[in-house]
């Protein structure tokens, strides 16, 4: 996932799993870089973050069967052309085990050094711990350089038959590595998941998209359907 620096350096974002028997274990959001307009690119990748250390983490499940949902931990990456900040977004497990957050962390310095990872997603706490699982998130920078991530998550989910998830979306215009920096608007749901179509997992894909125009961001997600024979639709929602 390759992102264009001001300066015309390029940053590639990714997943490195890395071989069990080196120092380096398990699976680190990363990037690579190149500074001759990607004629060469540098040996060594940089980590972002350890997402899991010891292959522990499988990704979201629901809470009322267990089944996977794909979607989990894939990064997603965003630079400002303006001030050529770098952002990445992705969903680990760091603080309930099994209980997907999407997790924020930003480079000032063309992608050589990254931020503490904090929580962004506005889940709210006080429900079961399952029903706070949030996943699949979007990272984009608007105009002015607010940034802007959209989720999924199933804070609305009941012991009812199906699993209600909805798509969110959170933005933050300063102190993005403040966890507190973060406002949420709600952009569609609920809906039922288990109704997606199952590919190793209830599967509404595994990246959401997300465009710009000004300071107005433009979300395309799908959310799985309720017809027969059509197990899912795709749909775009402006969020100035």
């Amino acid at each position: 996932m390759i992102n264009v620096l001001p300066n015309h350096d390029l940053v590639d974002g990714m997943l490195v799993f890395a071989d069990h028997k080196q120092p380096l274990r398990g699976v680190q959001v990363a990037v690579v870089r190149s500074t001759d307009r990607g004629v060469s690119w540098s040996k060594k990748a940089i980590v972002v973050s350890p997402v899991d250390p010891f292959y522990s983490n499988t990704g979201p499940t629901d809470p009322d069967n267990g089944k996977p949902i794909r979607g989990g931990e894939l990064p997603d990456f965003a630079v400002d052309r303006t001030s050529g900040k770098l952002y990445a977004v992705w969903e680990d497990d760091p603080f309930i085990p099994g209980v997907g957050a999407i997790m924020f962390s930003q480079s000032t310095d063309g992608g050589l050094t990254w931020s503490l990872p904090v929580k962004i997603n506005q889940t709210p706490t006080g429900i079961p711990a399952g029903d706070q699982t949030a996943f699949t998130p979007t990272v984009k920078v608007a105009a002015n350089g607010t940034v802007g991530v959209a989720y999924y998550d199933l804070r609305n989910n009941t012991p009812a038959p199906g699993l209600p998830t909805d798509y969110l979306f959170v933005r933050c215009s300063a102190s993005c590595t403040s966890s507190t920096s973060w406002a949420e608007t709600h952009v569609a749901g609920s809906f039922d998941e288990e109704q997606a179509p199952f590919a190793g997992g209830y599967f509404l894909g595994d990246y959401e998209g997300m465009v710009t125009s000004g300071n107005t961001f433009g979300s395309f997600f799908v959310q799985a359907a309720t017809l027969a024979g059509i197990p899912t639709d795709a749909y775009f929602s402006t969020l100035p």
